[in-house]
């Protein structure tokens, strides 16, 4: 039965953790759909909430299928499968991944200027997302995961497809999946409300993740890195501020 939101699922998938799973774990969500599920999972292990950013390499025509993802260190993985049953060629799959590369680019460059990736070596990581359908995204999260130096990669999503499950169990040690998703319904329509946009997930970032500024990043840190402009003398005038 569908889930009212990612927050319920989220609540309902952390329980099932905190139960069978590693306490101690590292949470990592897939954003954008997997944020506010893995919140509720950082909530109840009682941990940061970190991401791992990756892009759906979506079908021409069909923006809510994808035949693949791209990771944020360029870690990519096809769908031989479904590339060959849409017939998609090599120079259309290199046109989708150039426009994702760049999508992608822009995506993690504002995340990790806010919020820099945590160590996970050595580290137990559960890497939450919101659905497995063909998996291809959790693949990437967990290869970049490991390559991180995690010792231990759990996957867990409040449903997944056989297949997708499948294939994500090849790479990991554990999948958790509270339901079986039926191939084909696209993980977004197990909810109410859609996906978050790119600055609600930051404001889920900010409540999974401690107060205290991380080391050198004290300043200026709602300036993004393309922003040209200088930042204001120490005690220069503030509009609404009363100086002196």
């Amino acid at each position: 039965m569908p889930f009212p939101d990612r927050a319920t699922a989220g609540r309902a998938l952390a329980k099932v953790i905190a139960e069978h799973g590693p306490a101690d774990a590292s949470v990592v969500a897939v954003p954008r759909g997997g944020v506010p599920v893995g919140l509720e999972v950082a909530r109840e292990l009682g941990v940061p909430l970190d991401v791992v950013v990756v892009g759906k390499l979506r079908a021409p025509g069909r923006s809510d299928f994808a035949v693949g993802a791209l990771g944020e260190d360029g870690t990519c993985v096809i769908s031989e499968t479904l590339t060959s049953i849409l017939g998609i060629g090599t120079s259309e799959l290199a046109y989708l991944k150039s426009g994702a590369r760049e999508d992608l680019a822009s995506r993690a460059l504002r995340i990790r200027w806010r919020f820099p990736a945590l160590p996970v070596d050595g580290r137990t990581v559960v890497i939450v997302d919101d659905g497995l359908v063909t998996g291809a995204t959790a693949v990437v999260a967990a290869r970049i995961i490991r390559a991180q130096g995690a010792s231990k990669i759990v996957v867990a999503v409040p449903s997944a497809t056989p297949d997708g499950a499948q294939s994500v169990g090849a790479e990991v040690e554990g999948v958790i999946s509270l339901e079986e998703l039926d191939p084909s319904r696209v993980s977004g329509m197990c909810f109410g409300p859609g996906a978050p946009e790119d600055d609600e997930v930051m404001q889920l970032l900010e409540l999974g993740r401690p107060s205290e500024p991380p080391p050198g990043r004290s300043q200026d840190l709602d300036r993004h890195p393309m922003d040209r402009r200088p930042a204001a003398p120490p005690g220069a005038h503030e509009p609404g501020r009363r100086v002196g």
